[in-house]
């Protein structure tokens, strides 16, 4: 079974356009088990298609926060510290085991996919770029989603591999959680997941309660969490010289997952 991505021309902006060809472009460079394959593709005038493996389990994001407003059944903590493993190894291969170095730049659990048995792929390349040289950042526009954007990138329109690592970060914090990353529907202090969740994680009560319910929690899930949580925070320290590596960070979910089975 495969899935079909169409779309009409007349209904594509250039900006769209772009993004698919920068898509077709970079999935016929990089090849990783974590990373979603593109298995062929059409194009004519008026329609392009895209065809993808299937991943039958959906969105990372419709597990975490529901879909149309039905609940999907909630994932246990070694599966979410298994997933956020398999996301880590697909941006550890763009970052420095690909032929070259990429930036997703669009990270977030709606561009996450599962299969069966619930292992991780990474999708949406269409707004992959290559990574400048070594520890440098490039002047570009910005793009992205609200509440996954490194802060510096914002700011200052630069980006480097360590926007990935920020945006990964905000992942892990709802893991945890169970909350997007930004909500207007919350208080004011907590729209923002990043900032509440840095304040919040330091109390041991205030981060147990605010732990997603559905993990069934005992005293080693919660260490756990607490690794990740302070793992989530040093991803997201608003100076992107003090973030670890994405492989570094690979490194110790590993050793948790390991540890968790």
């Amino acid at each position: 079974m495969v899935a079909v991505q169409k779309m009409k021309l007349d209904h594509m902006t250039e900006k769209g356009l772009a993004e698919v060809k920068s898509e077709i472009d970079a999935l016929s460079k990089i090849h990783h088990r974590h990373l979603l394959s593109l298995l062929g593709f059409y194009l004519d005038d008026n329609e392009r298609l895209l065809v993808y493996e299937f991943m039958p389990k959906g969105t990372l994001s419709e597990h975490l926060f529901g879909r149309g407003g039905v609940v999907v059944n909630p994932l246990d903590w070694i599966t979410r510290l298994r997933i956020s493993v398999d996301i880590a190894k697909g941006i550890d291969y763009l970052h420095s085991l690909a032929t070259e170095s990429y930036i997703h730049r669009d990270l977030k659990p709606s561009n996450i996919l599962l299969g069966d048995d619930l292992r991780a792929k990474l999708a949406n390349f269409g707004l992959l770029r290559l990574a400048p040289s070594g520890t440098s950042s490039a002047t570009t526009r910005v793009i992205g989603t609200l509440g996954y954007i490194d802060p510096e990138y914002h700011a200052e329109e630069k980006v480097s591999t360590k926007a990935d690592v920020y945006s990964f970060g905000i992942i892990l914090m709802e893991l945890i959680t169970g909350l997007k990353a930004l909500d207007k529907s919350r208080s004011e202090e907590s729209s923002l997941l990043a900032p509440w969740f840095q304040k919040i994680r330091l109390d041991k009560g205030k981060l147990v309660k605010v732990i997603d319910s559905t993990i069934a929690m005992n005293e080693e899930t919660l260490r756990s969490i607490q690794t990740v949580a302070l793992m989530a925070a040093r991803c997201c320290n608003r100076n992107p010289k003090r973030r670890p590596d994405m492989s570094g960070v690979l490194d110790q979910l590993r050793l948790m997952s390991t540890a968790s089975v």
